[in-house]
């Protein structure tokens, strides 16, 4: 049996994806149970995850991702030093750093998440992603091409 809460964000993600014109039940993977879509070139990746902190206490986290580009070969203290400026001034989201890849992530507890919450997670993460994706790329120009999701996600 899932967690209430859980099954409660996870509706939220289905009233937003309707929302913004995207079917929930097609763009849901049920092995990695995660949703994926495209807001401009940038594939995004939303998810709840389970946070075990102790034998008795459990935290549930909405996790949004997307896949931005690869890490270059070249010029990487730069280009290191660019994520880091970026993420001061790219609010509600951050770069992270998986398998050679760079991600635009966001992440939140979801105890007392409202939709409006959500929603701005989401709305930003998306924004930010596809900015980026095209932005960096230009700055990078060595840089590969994001991996798709594989099983269990991200």
């Amino acid at each position: 049996m899932k967690n209430p809460e859980v099954e409660r964000v996870e509706g939220m993600i289905k009233q937003y994806l309707q929302q913004i014109k995207v079917n929930p039940d097609e763009c849901y993977n049920q092995q990695n149970n995660a949703w994926y879509w495209f807001r401009g070139t940038a594939k995004i990746e939303i998810f709840v995850s389970e946070s075990r902190v102790s034998d008795i206490d459990i935290r549930y986290y909405l996790r949004i991702y997307s896949a931005v580009f690869k890490v270059p070969q070249n010029n990487q203290s730069a280009f290191y030093r660019r994520l880091l400026d970026l993420n001061d001034t790219s609010l509600g989201m951050k770069f992270s750093t998986f398998n050679d890849f760079v991600y635009a992530t966001t992440e939140r507890n979801i105890d007392g998440m409202d939709y409006k919450e959500m929603t701005s997670l989401i709305y930003n993460l998306e924004l930010w992603a596809d900015i980026y994706d095209d932005q960096l790329k230009k700055e990078f120009p060595d840089s590969g091409t994001p991996p798709s999701p594989g099983p269990g996600g991200r």
